[in-house]
């Protein structure tokens, strides 16, 4: 009989030391009260408990997407300060519409309740009751001033280009690549696309390496492009328009037009592809699209070349065609169009730039 006063005793000081004595209260930091639409506003919400409280759970998720505005969680964080628990929950918002805008919240409180530890003390395995109470709490109110702007993509942006001499030799591409950087959210920024009479245009996704921070979304956005042609073209101008927060007005970002000077080629398109030599070869545009793109090497893997008979070809005559390349890049076309497996590594050799030297593909050729 007393040791079972005893032990309810125990669950009781237990329960009571446990159940009674946590509190906690919500805090609200928010770093702005008026932006303009589309604009990253930093917000946490920090819960502080009277002590370590190992009895909470909190459920606290509001990362959404609507019409209105979007929420992107930050980080999420506990630790115990001075005998204290605390909870914290950092946010980026970014509100699409203008206007006073208020955003109502409230987490979720869940609490070990009293079956579960007198459950789990007294060694019962009662499986109806419930384990936890669960209260809603609401939070402070997020209100902010919205200024709409007639511009979706706000920030601060840098832009500069990358590109290869302007003077190359016929059916030799030429590289530009288009870099952003800066802090604004670069997924709402659409990729660039060049339409040039009599040149053809090849181009990568853009490639995005961005990191979240409390002023938003900040890193670099960058596409890359490569124009092949037999003779002078000019690249012309691209531009780009963000709303700039620190100037407070809509800034354009503009490259330059570029004039490309194509230099005679001592081979043509039809020495390259043997017409002559092979009626039943039909080149193909896609043959130059996989050879261009910067990720050729893997690309090449995939190309699947339609069946047919080959020819014996003259390895005399590829060694003469090969003399009169000047890049790799030339030399690799041509080896591309020369659908023959015992070229396949040559090509990813060159693509991954294991082979840089001219002179070296030539001697393994051509001894």
């Amino acid at each position: 009989m007393k040791k079972n006063l005893g032990r309810f005793l125990f669950v009781f000081l237990f329960l009571y030391s446990v159940l009674e004595a946590s509190t906690y209260k919500w805090y609200l930091d928010l770093n702005k009260k008026n932006v303009v639409t589309n604009e990253a506003v930093y917000f946490k919400y920090t819960c502080v408990f009277s002590d370590k409280s190992e009895l909470y759970v909190i459920e606290f998720n509001p990362v959404t997407d609507n019409k209105n505005y979007s929420i992107k969680l930050l980080s999420e964080k506990e630790q115990i300060i001075d005998n204290h628990r605390e909870n914290s929950f950092e946010f980026v918002l970014y509100v699409k519409n203008g206007g006073d805008f208020k955003l109502d919240l409230e987490a979720t409180m869940k609490k070990t309740n009293k079956d579960s530890i007198e459950n789990t003390v007294l060694g019962r395995d009662n499986r109806a009751y419930e384990e936890y109470s669960i209260k809603k709490f609401p939070l402070q109110s997020i209100k902010l001033n919205v200024t709409p702007i007639d511009q979706k993509l706000v920030g601060k942006f840098t832009l500069q280009t990358k590109q290869d001499d302007s003077k190359i030799t016929q059916f030799e591409p030429y590289h530009l690549e288009i870099i952003l950087e800066g802090k604004g959210d670069f997924k709402i920024i659409q990729p660039f696309h060049f339409n040039i009479p009599d040149v053809k245009v090849f181009q990568e996704e853009p490639k995005l390496e961005i990191e979240l921070t409390k002023e938003g979304t900040q890193g670099r956005w960058s596409q890359k492009f490569a124009f092949v042609s037999d003779k002078d073209f000019t690249i012309p101008a691209q531009q780009l328009q963000y709303y700039d927060l620190i100037q407070q007005t809509i800034h354009t970002l503009q490259t330059k037009p570029v004039q490309i000077k194509v230099q005679k080629s001592s081979f043509t398109k039809e020495d390259l592809l043997d017409v002559k030599e092979e009626q039943t070869f039909h080149f193909k545009k896609e043959y130059f699209y996989y050879f261009l793109t910067f990720i050729a090497g893997f690309l090449v893997a995939k190309i699947k070349f339609r069946s047919r008979k080959k020819e014996n070809r003259s390895e005399n005559k590829l060694c003469e065609k090969i003399s009169q390349m000047k890049s790799l890049e030339q030399v690799n076309v041509l080896l591309i169009l020369e659908e023959d497996t015992q070229y396949k590594e040559l090509i990813e050799q060159i693509e991954t730039k294991q082979i840089k030297s001219l002179k070296e593909v030539k001697r393994l050729i051509c001894g």
